[in-house]
């Protein structure tokens, strides 16, 4: 009996990830496929889900993905950009509330 290749798909909030998309990089050898997230971003929460595939049947996995630290690397930030105003300007302290 061959082995059938298997088909892995990764979604996030139901969206379908191909292996150029988003800025994550899919890694995978004969016995498993890894995805990476290179930049880790607030939009990166959400659920994640693996669909893997073959001749045999299918198998799904949900993952919740729950960013934690950016509302204290918010904070440092603020701190330091209130007294680099003169660097980064107004825009970019709105921007940063905005994403929190």
């Amino acid at each position: 009996m061959s082995k059938s290749p298997l088909e892995v798909k990764w979604y996030r909030n139901g969206e379908l990830l191909n292996k150029d998309a988003f800025g994550h990089r899919f890694r995978e050898n004969k016995k498993h496929m890894t995805l990476d997230i290179k930049a880790v971003e607030v939009s990166d929460q959400g659920l994640w889900t693996c669909k893997v595939s073959n001749h045999l049947g299918k198998v799904d996995r949900n993952f919740t993905v729950e960013i934690i630290g950016w509302l204290l690397l918010a904070r440092l930030l603020e701190h330091v950009l209130l007294y680099s105003d003169y660097l980064f300007g107004e825009k970019i302290l709105k921007r940063l509330h905005a994403k929190i």
